[in-house]
């Protein structure tokens, strides 16, 4: 056989080599991503299963958070469920595989999100909706705040029910917040939640008919109607064993009568203050209160003054100034107000009765601070005060680094400079 054709010959055996290999190659990719949906289906379906999981009894330790991560930490949407009308729930599972940090029953995480057409990135606190100790999930459930005549469209919720999908990495903090059920009480607990307010009310309901079975439990729930009633099968599951000794009733405010599973004790009324009454003592019972801003100042001052001490009453709203008696304890600001420097801008403004938080002044004066929350959870508002004394309207959750401030529920108590 001559030269020019043994060449050619090995030349054919070569490409036929690589075309093996490719094909080799083709096929084990095909194959791994088949058996990676396989994964991402089964890990969905599982969702629900888990849930059931974790609504059966099993004893626990009261959990004290440990190992938390500092900063943010990206988190891949692992599932998506539709509630009920405009309210979804997502779980969020660890993209770097590592171990989840335990949380508080009511606690909240802080979510980011950037956008294109956004300078500053969107962050939002949200609370977690599902206690189940040991799995490998967050999961957050968050109302779409829809334009209005009175309020504009919720940049982040809308970013979340209408963007986000299942495959999508987050960022997150690791969860936090001063609005939590101590399941080391033994005390009877009630309940009590309007709207998405359900959302940290669930993960206390399933925490302590884990942790003690036997505690006395009231839970008290208000919306305009079953469309808008989120976990009604959810909380049926977590009452299956557990009715002796919990209550649920739930109060539709704008619903016609008609037939409903009578184990969630339906009135079609107004939920007020003589309904909490009628369930309740106000000397032995724990009160946890989570909704928007009116019933939070109607209900949340009602209790107080029914009666009700503060060592038993815990209450979170959707924003510091929608919890009666949420402003500063130091004496008032006077009508004359602080001047506040904002050194590296130059500017000089005058803080009075106008303006609520120095978050407030900045805007007025064409000042962006970075913020999300504006509730004194996420610490995305911090800023450094290099002189002067403020005070903090409620009781923030975010930590703070020594002299600085949180500026959306920050109020300076004598002339303050502020590194903005």
């Amino acid at each position: 056989m001559g030269t020019t054709a043994i060449l050619q010959l090995s030349g054919g055996v070569t490409l036929l080599c690589l075309i093996g290999i490719a094909i080799r190659a083709y096929t084990a990719f095909r194959a791994d991503q088949e058996r990676s949906r396989e994964d991402r289906d089964r890990g969905r379906s599982g969702l629900r299963a888990r849930l059931v999981l974790a609504s059966q009894s099993r004893p626990i330790q009261n959990p004290t958070p440990e190992s938390a991560w500092v900063g943010w930490r990206k988190f891949e949407v692992s599932g998506i469920v539709e509630e009920c009308d405009d309210v979804r729930s997502i779980y969020l599972t660890p993209h770097d595989g590592m171990p989840l940090t335990t949380f508080l029953p009511g606690q909240f995480l802080t979510i980011r999100v950037g956008m294109s057409e956004m300078v500053q990135p969107l962050v939002r606190c949200y609370s977690l909706s599902d206690y189940a100790p040991g799995e490998d999930y967050y999961r957050v459930s968050i109302k779409r705040i829809r334009e209005s005549e009175s309020t504009p469209p919720g940049r982040m919720s809308t970013y979340l029910h209408e963007r986000v999908r299942v495959g999508n990495v987050l960022d997150v903090r690791a969860p936090g917040g001063h609005f939590f059920l101590n399941l080391a009480e033994s005390a009877p607990v009630v309940l009590i939640a309007g709207g998405v307010g359900v959302t940290p009310i669930l993960s206390m309901l399933q925490a302590v008919v884990k942790s003690a079975p036997q505690r006395r439990v009231t839970v008290l729930l208000t919306f305009q109607s079953p469309q808008q009633h989120p976990f009604i099968e959810e909380t049926l599951r977590v009452l299956e064993g557990h009715d002796v000794h919990v209550d649920v009733i739930t109060f539709y405010s704008r619903a016609r009568e008609r037939e409903g599973d009578q184990r969630l004790k339906i009135r079609y009324q107004r939920l007020s203050l003589q309904g909490i009454q009628e369930f309740s003592d106000r000397n032995l019972d724990m009160f946890y209160l989570c909704g928007p801003s009116a019933m939070m100042k109607d209900l949340g001052g009602g209790l107080k003054d029914w009666g009700v001490s503060a060592e038993r009453l815990h209450m979170e709203a959707f924003g510091p100034a929608s919890l009666p008696g949420s402003a500063p304890s130091t004496p008032d600001v006077p009508l004359t107000g602080f001047d506040v420097k904002f050194k590296r801008s130059g500017k000089t403004a005058r803080f009075d009765s106008r303006f609520e938080t120095l978050l407030d002044l900045a805007e007025s004066e064409g000042l962006s601070i970075p913020s999300g929350c504006r509730a004194g959870n996420c610490g995305t508002c911090a800023v450094d005060l290099l002189e002067g004394q403020v005070t903090h309207k409620g009781s923030p959750a975010a930590s703070l680094e020594p002299d600085s401030c949180l500026a959306c529920v920050a109020v300076p108590t004598s002339r303050i400079v502020i590194d903005v």
